[in-house]
């Protein structure tokens, strides 16, 4: 764990360390000239990686950035994104289900429930297929 000597905050371009390589003293000079601060490594494995922190002094949003320039926050979108698709896929799944049982209870008089795992199996997998017809 590196410690608060191998980073260092970069307010102005006067406080860029002198070693900084090219490549990341142009991304903290391009985070300032966005009215932001950059948190740059000085030594250490962040250092040979290229890697940096991008910080919003008004609101403290903070982004690690790679030595490509890019964040995090594509992966985290697209993971939020994957994670949506699934609870929407299961509340349809639920939907239909609930439909189906209460078409069935209402058209019987009562509720079928399954009386075996290979029911319960049949039953889930007719449910998935009608969800994805209806999504």
């Amino acid at each position: 764990m590196p410690g608060t000597d191998d980073w260092a905050l970069i307010r102005a371009p006067a406080d860029l360390p002198p070693d900084l390589p090219a490549d990341l003293a142009a991304q903290a000079l391009g985070a300032l000239a966005d009215g932001d601060v950059a948190l740059v490594p000085t030594s250490g494995a962040a250092l040979a990686a290229g890697a940096w922190w991008w910080i919003d002094p008004v609101s403290g949003a903070t982004l690690a950035v790679g030595p490509q320039g890019w964040g995090q926050a594509l992966v985290e979108w697209a993971f939020l994104l994957v994670l949506r698709t699934l609870w929407a896929q299961i509340a349809c799944m639920a939907r239909v289900a609930a439909i189906r049982a209460t078409s069935q209870a209402v058209a019987t008089g009562r509720v079928n429930l399954p009386r075996t795992r290979a029911e319960l199996q049949s039953g889930t997998t007719d449910i998935a297929k009608a969800s994805v017809r209806e999504a």
